[in-house]
């Protein structure tokens, strides 16, 4: 399977949209989309999946003219820097992924593998996916979906280990302080966690992505120079 290495948005580009932070949230960059007190609420009534929020770089996996793409937020992006990794990791389990994937479905998930703020140090994969769009529904599929997909394309029993730490399912919460009661040292690492990753569904698709970003990460992050300019730092994998 060769390489699709596109560099222009085009009328095949599904940009990840957005995530918008719930009220309490340390939001960490200006212009961040933030929902108000009443909002939140209204969210937490709702059963919820809600998941650790890895620390990495977005990216998009899919299949363009038959051939294997990777993209950011903006832009496909070739084998270079830090995605050279992300393309060794697709290329090698490329049959897998055109099971998954074929022409309709695009994978995203966070590209671990060198440290942005948070020191990961028992990942068990340097790549973790979180969301499967189907480009003809216009739509994320559920949780579980996306965990059977990838149970079957990769294996029974992969998904735990390819999808981020559930760390409630179908819970309804009766405030935001019990919501970020679930903060705490990542499943990876004895350091803060970056976040909640929060999803409503309904009628067997997402409806409503959230995150709440805790302050202790918002704290070191702004301490810390940009992960881009410092020396690279390579997370570690679980023994």
């Amino acid at each position: 399977m060769g390489r699709n290495t596109k560099t222009k948005v085009d009328n095949e580009f599904y940009p990840f949209p957005h995530t918008p932070h719930f009220a309490g949230s340390a939001v960490c960059k200006k212009g961040s989309k933030k929902l108000n007190d009443v909002a939140t609420r209204r969210v937490l009534r709702a059963p919820l999946v809600v998941q650790e929020k890895l620390n990495g770089l977005n990216i998009g996996i899919g299949l363009v003219d038959g051939r294997l793409a990777i993209q950011g937020r903006r832009r496909y992006m070739g084998p270079s820097g830090q995605t050279r990794f992300a393309w060794d990791w697709a290329e090698e389990h490329c049959c897998q992924l055109s099971g998954l994937l074929g022409e309709e479905m695009l994978l995203f998930g966070e590209l671990l593998d060198v440290r942005h703020t948070v020191r990961y140090t028992g990942l068990h994969s340097h790549i973790i996916f979180f969301d499967l769009y189907s480009k003809s529904e216009r739509t994320f599929v559920t949780h579980n979906e996306l965990c059977g997909r990838i149970d079957a394309a990769f294996g029974r029993g992969s998904a735990k280990s390819m999808t981020p730490p559930v760390l409630a399912k179908g819970k309804k919460f009766e405030s935001g302080r019990e919501l970020r009661s679930l903060l705490g040292k990542s499943r990876y690492s004895d350091e803060q966690m970056e976040g909640l990753y929060i999803r409503r569904e309904k009628n067997g698709s997402l409806a409503g992505r959230y995150k709440l970003v805790g302050t202790s990460f918002a704290g070191k992050r702004e301490r810390e120079a940009n992960w881009s300019t410092r020396r690279v730092e390579i997370n570690g994998l679980a023994a």
